[in-house]
């Protein structure tokens, strides 16, 4: 079995880094953000607004635990918050390998100008909830600095960290 966690805050590379690693690596990609969506029939936004920051986190949870029952392997992109809860950082270390994809909050702060994501309304608030999270994201098994490189050196350089801990079996 083989699964491997990215995590980090939002923006920080983790599905077009997951998606890029997972075809180089031969493993299918999942998107938790997505099953979450796909589940809900509505856009994470609508879900925030509509049901709340708890709801949202608990069908996060449901999504995670169903991908892991479906799949036996994979590169799964994480939420942004999929991490922070203890649940899921219990199933993602017993089921794989979790990295934490480090990009310097100002870095993620310039990539998210505009976005519409639930938790980025007030950049200052974002930069607070980015600084608390790195507690969660230090737990993660490996760490990937992303600070200053192209998504082709980033793509290239998480390969390099994940592929000696790839196995078919």
């Amino acid at each position: 079995m083989t699964w491997f966690f990215l995590v980090g805050f939002m923006c920080a590379g983790k599905t077009t880094l997951g998606k890029a690693v997972a075809t180089q690596l031969s493993l299918p990609f999942f998107d938790l953000d997505r099953a979450v969506e796909q589940e809900a029939g509505a856009s994470i936004p609508i879900i925030f607004e509509t049901e709340g920051e708890e709801s949202f986190r608990k069908r996060e949870t449901k999504a995670l635990l169903r991908t892991l029952e479906q799949q036996s392997k994979g590169v799964l992109a994480s939420g942004g918050g999929a991490f922070t809860i203890e649940e899921n950082r219990r199933v993602m270390m017993e089921a794989g390998i979790s990295i934490w994809l480090d990009v310097p909050t100002d870095e993620l702060l310039a990539r998210v100008r505009g976005d519409r994501r639930p938790l980025w309304k007030n950049p200052e608030e974002a930069r607070v909830l980015a600084e608390q999270r790195k507690a969660y994201y230090r737990l993660a098994n490996l760490r990937l600095d992303l600070e200053g490189q192209s998504i082709e050196q980033n793509s290239t350089r998480l390969y390099r960290l994940l592929a000696p801990y790839r196995s078919d079996s």
